[in-house]
């Protein structure tokens, strides 16, 4: 029952909203070779979603379609939270644990976007309950060797897999590592060292390729840096948005604070009944604390390397304060049904209320707008050019009209808008590839050849610009040979979403583009 109400929140509107700038470039970098994504860095997300990608989808699925592997990440999450909250706790836990992850907001926003958030969490979890399981098993008196093998292997292989879904595993591999090593040395459990020790080294071979490409990322020059660092306030309203995501709105952080003062007292007032409680497996403690320092330590590596909190990245955290707050409800063995419910119910109340899913970039809205007004002879630009997947994607039927990308020439990619059915490989040949190959977002193509694009008199260059650069608009000006400019249509930022706005020039007089043109295959 737990795993379908979760399996509703997060299907019910999970096609509602067009493939936003990043996903639709998942369509593009899936086309990057396995080996490069391995061994370059290419992204922060090293290999494994964009590989599944590959395997699984095509850039012609829908947006609901290519959803779905985040959305089997996080529907697996479930079930294993489930025996993480057992192994903690006991079944009572985890089945309360089950229950909030369940209708856990963040966690459902992001089970249906197309990025490795969900699985990122997802392989977090599982190496964190593999832990957790292995020093349940190595503290016994009578250890059962298979359990024990399946454990530590389980825990090596989601591990090292965690390191090539999202560069930000880093900090949760250093905290598990030493959970892993502390206790395996301070515990009963230093009578397994020597298998301990196995699956350090099966890790250390597992990751030696991710390692090689960590190295070459620390040695390339990276300019795309967009993320400012959060301060000590945005910190802390970022974090309990994502550990305790309760109500909306303006009573939003005072729910927050009570049941954090609630869960504080409870842990404080029954301090001998929790050693008890935790004491059957020593590392549940040390796992749940580090899984809550996540966010921290991403916050805090912001100042030293560079900015990458926000709530993506502080979201595999949040399993540890969903099994602490199951944890705290077995400290009311009379009311511990009744209140978790209660939490359930009040986490519950933000995707009731304020939907399932983030608003996101409207590129279906951008689509319909050029639909209604491009005539044959316009011209359709998109600004900047890592926005054109986003819009081609939301393309329903072809436009009379070619559509060229911003550079500082303009880059032809599709004689007719909507009518190239391998645009995403188009892309990533024309724009991704022959960038550096260590800095995706670059602005070096070509040599490509120059053609002669005819635009009769009248005609209208139809500019899409979401984040468009000032140097890039007046480029565009340029182009359009000074036209005034009028905007026909504008979605305004849709959360964390950029705007959109679709600008048009009319042509006083009859002129003739030059263009690159990427060669076909």
């Amino acid at each position: 029952m737990i795993v379908a109400v979760g399996a509703v929140l997060r299907t019910v509107a999970i096609g509602r909203e067009a493939l936003w700038s990043d996903e639709a470039l998942t369509l593009v970098l899936a086309h990057w070779p396995v080996g490069e994504m391995i061994m370059q860095p290419a992204d922060q997300t090293p290999f494994l979603h964009y590989t599944l990608h590959k395997l699984l989808f095509t850039a012609a699925d829908s947006a609901a379609t290519v959803r779905t592997l985040s959305l089997a990440a996080g529907l697996a999450a479930i079930p294993l939270i489930y025996a993480a909250g057992r192994l903690c706790f006991g079944r009572n836990a985890g089945l309360a644990a089950a229950a909030l992850l369940a209708v856990w907001a963040p966690h459902i926003d992001y089970s249906q976007e197309d990025r490795a958030y969900a699985l990122l969490f997802l392989l977090t979890l599982a190496s964190a309950t593999s832990l957790l399981a292995w020093f349940a098993e190595a503290t016994r008196e009578e250890s059962r060797p298979r359990r024990r093998y399946l454990a530590l292997v389980g825990f090596a292989l989601t591990t090292a897999l965690s390191f090539y879904a999202h560069v930000t595993s880093i900090f949760w591999i250093a905290v598990a590592l030493q959970i892993f090593i502390s206790l395996t040395l301070r515990t009963p459990a230093q009578r397994y060292r020597a298998e301990a020790a196995a699956a350090l080294a099966l890790m250390a071979l597992l990751a030696a390729p991710g390692l090689l490409r960590l190295v070459r990322a620390l040695s390339t020059p990276d300019t795309f840096h967009w993320l400012s660092q959060a301060s000590p306030a945005g910190f802390v309203s970022t974090a309990a948005g994502i550990f305790l995501p309760f109500g909306t709105g303006a009573a939003e952080p005072v729910l927050q604070a009570l049941v954090a003062a609630a869960i504080a007292f409870l842990l404080l007032s029954h301090r001998t009944e929790l050693k008890r409680l935790v004491g059957a497996n020593p590392a549940a403690p040390a796992v749940i604390l580090g899984l809550l320092a996540l966010p921290l330590i991403v916050w805090l590596a912001g100042f030293v390397l560079r900015p990458l909190f926000m709530p993506r990245t502080a979201l595999y955290g949040a399993s540890g304060s969903i099994l602490l707050i199951a944890g705290a409800l077995q400290l009311l063995p009379r009311l511990r049904n009744a209140a978790a419910a209660a939490v359930a119910a009040l986490a519950l109340s933000q995707p009731l209320l304020a939907g399932t899913v983030r608003p996101k970039e409207d590129w279906r809205g951008a689509y319909a707008a050029l639909a209604a007004r491009v005539q044959p002879g316009d011209l359709v630009v998109a600004c900047p050019a890592w926005k054109y997947p986003a819009l081609r994607h939301a393309a329903a039927h072809p436009l009379p009209a070619p559509l060229a990308v911003t550079f500082s020439e303009p880059l032809l990619l599709e004689g007719r808008f909507g009518g190239r059915a391998d645009w995403d490989r188009a892309f990533f040949e024309a724009v991704t590839a022959p960038s550096t190959r260590y800095l995706i977002y670059g602005r070096r193509f070509g040599p490509y050849p120059t053609a002669r694009l005819p635009l009769r008199d009248g005609a209208r260059v139809w500019l899409v610009a979401s984040e468009c650069s000032a140097e890039e608009m007046r480029s565009v000006r340029i182009w359009s040979t000074g036209s005034a400019a009028r905007v026909v249509w504008r979605s305004p930022a849709r959360g964390d979403h950029a705007g959109i706005e679709l600008v048009g020039f009319k042509l006083a007089r009859a002129a003739t583009l030059l263009v690159r043109v990427p060669p076909r295959r």
